[in-house]
């Protein structure tokens, strides 16, 4: 009996020196915003002009043969815009304005840096098979509005979106804390009944007092996995949360065990492969993202596919 024992644990050692672990793709660094954002818009010399219409490449609608044919063909006219009093209509081709044909996107944006507001300019438009020329009055392009921040994100450590507010404090002084806005799903702040509307006031008892610092020392000042103390303020409450921050994990990359078989996965992109044994394969499989390959005997070979995103098919 002591003998099968010993032998099941040589084999279990044998196995386990024979697997290999890998983490799991970390997500790219982030760049982090500073402190106080410029949000103002800088103003042009000049003011640009907007005709209010999308357009795009005139090309045949035929997949078998597409061809690039005269003019731009108008995808959308926006209400109440200057194409739109001129009587322009969507799949209009526009063939010139002011005598400059118009094959190229380009082209029209040139044509309208190069115009002024109230400016009329025409259009010689093809509406199926008849050439008619409309009248297109410049106009201004809308002042665009300042962007307004909403808030902080930490899309790595913590999975979620932070505010700074300044809340008033039982004896009437003001302070700034922050307040928890949205979570993802799988966020370690849900994980520990951390909500949205929630405020932090420090991690780890390091005091922290805007958006933009709690992010940056989730990101910089904390190890993926890492466990932290978060001080929040939950309906009156005042709570410490022991938080273990996003962890990729790890995966099982190769089983192999000389000279039975030998497992080997990947992730991304997708590659999986088996061969049973190792040493003279009598079946083999290799499985990608698109594709599936058996083999057997080194001889017989079975190949299957499956269509890619990017991939299309016409009847």
């Amino acid at each position: 009996m002591s003998m099968r024992y010993i032998t099941i644990c040589c084999t279990i050692l044998a196995l386990s020196g024979c697997v290999h672990f890998e983490s799991n793709p970390i997500p790219p660094s982030v760049e982090l915003s500073p402190e106080k954002l410029d949000l103002d818009i800088v103003e042009t010399a000049s003011a640009r002009v907007d005709f209010g219409i999308e357009v795009r490449p005139n090309e045949s609608d035929s997949f078998a043969n597409i061809e690039v044919l005269p003019g731009l063909k108008v995808s959308d006219v926006h209400p109440n815009s200057p194409a739109d009093f001129a009587g322009i209509y969507i799949n209009d081709v526009i063939l010139s304005v002011d005598g400059v044909e118009t094959s190229d996107v380009d082209t029209l944006s040139a044509i309208a840096d190069k115009s002024r507001p109230d400016q009329k300019l025409l259009f010689v438009i093809r509406r199926g098979t008849a050439a008619l020329e409309a009248t297109v009055i410049a106009r201004e392009s809308h002042r665009s509005v300042p962007l307004r921040e909403l808030y902080r994100i930490d899309p790595i450590a913590s999975r979620a979106a932070y505010r700074t507010q300044i809340v008033q404090l039982s004896d009437g002084s003001d302070a700034a804390v922050i307040e928890v806005v949205g979570m993802e799903d799988n966020s370690p702040l849900g994980a520990v009944g951390i909500q949205p509307g929630d405020y932090i006031t420090a991690i780890d008892s390091k005091e922290v007092t805007s958006a933009q610092e709690l992010v940056r020392e989730l990101i910089e000042d904390y190890a993926p996995g890492s466990n932290v103390t978060l001080t929040i303020t939950s309906n009156g409450r005042r709570l410490e949360k022991q938080v273990r921050l996003w962890n990729p994990g790890r995966y099982i990359a190769r089983v192999q065990l000389w000279p039975l078989f030998r497992y080997e996965f990947r992730p991304d992109p997708k590659k999986v492969i088996f061969q049973f044994p190792e040493f003279l394969p009598i079946y083999r499989r290799h499985v990608t993202d698109f594709e599936t390959h058996h083999q057997i005997f080194l001889f017989f070979n079975i190949h299957t596919s499956r269509a890619r995103p990017d991939e299309s098919t016409y009847p």
